[in-house]
């Protein structure tokens, strides 16, 4: 599976480079975040990437394509659960293994405020998720002063409110390996949530 914040896929090279990307590392599950695709080009651009996969979209929620979720349909099915301006939250079955597992993919707004209603939105569905659930994507905040270089301060409010978020749903970070900071040679690591009951 990959998450990436491809800041754009309407252009043939971008396209291009995801669909290199996903053939070389056998990738069947991927989660593209702003990518700037309207509803009109969606379906051209998926194709030209992904012949013959299936994908879900948050466009009917914000109309500026922040949220792609693709995948082929002999390695996963994936089921519509609900979707925000801020994420797209799925059921995911490996089809060879019949296991399945939640998703959530985030693509967070700049500001505080307009978080808040992601946050709310993941606290009120944590209950009523009793598999494995992923949450995963840029949060676009951080948990420590140290986690972001350059940019806007950190402010103690941000942090609690991602903080708090976290604890209520019960999810613990997954570790990562690689770079310290997320932006490295225009490519963004994307952070990774998990609440765990047998499978991941």
């Amino acid at each position: 599976m990959l998450s990436w914040n491809v800041r754009g896929l309407n252009t043939p090279n971008k396209q291009k480079e995801v669909k290199l990307l996903c053939t070389n590392e056998n990738i069947c599950l991927v989660n593209l975040l702003e990518t700037k695709v309207k509803t009109g080009n969606m379906e051209k651009v998926i194709n030209n990437m992904f012949g013959g996969w299936k994908y879900i979209t948050n466009l009917d929620h914000h109309y500026n394509g922040r949220v792609v979720v693709a995948w082929r349909p002999d390695y996963y099915q994936v089921k519509y659960i609900s979707g925000t301006a801020q994420s797209i939250t799925g059921l995911v079955t490996d089809v060879v293994l019949q296991k399945e597992f939640y998703i959530t993919v985030v693509y967070a707004f700049n500001t505080r405020e307009e978080r808040r209603s992601l946050w709310q939105h993941l606290e009120s569905m944590s209950g009523g998720i009793k598999q494995p659930w992923l949450v995963t994507g840029d949060f676009n905040s951080v948990l420590l002063a140290d986690d972001r270089i350059g940019g806007n301060p950190v402010t103690i409010c941000e942090v609690v409110d991602f903080q708090e978020c976290i604890d209520t749903c019960e999810l613990m970070e997954l570790p990562c390996g690689g770079s310290r900071y997320t932006w490295n040679d225009n490519m963004v690591i994307i952070e990774s949530f998990q609440r765990l009951t047998g499978l991941l």
